[in-house]
């Protein structure tokens, strides 16, 4: 019978939880895909379409609306990483 440590096991369970290519981006729908993939890309521009609607339905000057501003920052600072990533994978590619 063979036996593994932790630090082993760990390792592995890591190895598989997260892919090769790097973050993982959880869809609107659950469903988890690779980041800078085009569905991930698909999906954040949804979020971001969903977060501007829902911003521009506030008054000006409010806290709401100053909430909704920051989370369309974050969006689209990821929007930009997740383009990056796909145009270096569609480089390796070609």
């Amino acid at each position: 019978m063979m036996r593994i440590s932790r630090k082993q096991l760990r390792k592995i369970i890591s190895e598989i939880a997260v892919p090769a290519e790097g973050r993982i981006h959880r869809t609107m729908s659950g469903i988890a895909v690779p980041f800078g993939c085009e569905e991930c890309i698909v999906d954040i521009d949804d979020r971001i379409v969903d977060a501007t609607h829902s911003r521009d339905a506030c008054s000006l000057r409010s806290v709401d609306r100053s909430h909704y501003n920051g989370i369309l920052n974050l969006l689209r600072r990821d929007r930009r990483a997740a383009l990056k990533e796909f145009n270096l994978a569609q480089s390796r590619e070609h």
